[in-house]
């Protein structure tokens, strides 16, 4: 089943065949198979939206190595950082994300939580999260009917009532 989470001391006593004693060696380990908290809470995915963007949630870990925002989408190619940094943020601000000069499109953020655990013995493996949210930039001014700031069902209903008349 493996070993639960937590601090541990490893102490290597040694011995060779003609019975000699090695110094004994001690080593202070952290076990860590917990994978790391990593949520964006605000904006709501499919929300339109323009000029400077507040992007909330979460990015925590018990032994955090950092975390990184990003964007893709529109004429963009690849990841675009917005934000990162190595301490955690519960229920906060991630980064304000600079939409004006962006083409309206669709969108994806990205949040990326990585612990400092190493993974089979690579340095390069880590623990890592990740949580994707889509978003639309630009106005949905032509489509939102009963401008409440998303297209739904109640917008249909409006186009429904002025294409066959009220019930």
């Amino acid at each position: 089943a493996g070993i639960p989470d937590g601090n541990y001391r490893l102490r290597l006593d040694a011995t060779d065949q003609c019975g000699r004693a090695a110094t004994p060696q001690a080593r202070d380990v952290v076990i860590d198979n917990s994978a790391p908290i990593a949520v964006i809470t605000s904006p709501p995915s499919c929300f339109y939206m323009e000029g400077q963007v507040e992007i909330r949630g979460t990015a925590a870990d018990a032994n955090l190595d950092g975390w990184a925002l990003y964007y893709t989408g529109g004429d963009v190619h690849g990841w675009v950082v917005i934000n990162s940094s190595p301490t955690p943020v519960i229920n906060g601000l991630l980064g304000r994300w600079n939409t004006v000069g962006l083409r309206p499109c669709a969108y994806t953020l990205r949040l990326v939580v990585t612990d400092r655990s190493v993974l089979d013995c690579n340095g390069a493996l880590r623990n890592q999260a990740e949580y994707l949210v889509s978003v639309n930039l630009g106005s949905c001014d032509g489509y939102d009917a009963d401008h409440d700031g998303d297209v739904d069902l109640f917008d249909f209903r409006f186009f429904e009532d002025a294409f066959t008349g009220p019930r």
